[in-house]
């Protein structure tokens, strides 16, 4: 139904800045995660060997499971290294992801969904 390219992609690099190109998409392993209406996708991280060099970042996002819009982004302190979880407590759902390359301890990150 639509694609959307996961990541700003090399676009800053000095011979493709003229060019002044929409996001182009990071290299990476991102795992996704489907609930009834957001699709969350990482953009991974380079700690994985399959990754090419400059691919991965640290943004986490929620994707609008009908159009592809984003509809929330935040910067994690480090890229994700694990498919994204999903559980409910006293009807309140959380979103968990791990980060953890290897510069940065390993951990779970936890986002409250409204």
């Amino acid at each position: 139904m639509w694609t959307v390219p996961n990541g700003e992609g090399p676009r800053n690099h000095p011979l493709l800045k003229p060019l002044n190109l929409p996001p182009l998409g990071q290299a990476g392993r991102a795992a996704p995660l489907l609930t009834k209406t957001l699709l969350f996708l990482g953009e991974g991280d380079p700690i994985a060997a399959a990754t090419p060099q400059g691919g991965g970042g640290t943004i986490f996002r929620a994707y609008d499971k009908a159009t592809g819009a984003v509809r929330w982004e935040t910067d994690l302190p480090a890229g994700t290294t694990g498919a994204p979880m999903t559980y409910r407590v006293d009807g309140r759902q959380f979103i968990v992801v791990a980060i953890g390359p290897a510069e940065h301890d390993a951990e779970l990150v936890a986002f409250s969904l409204q």
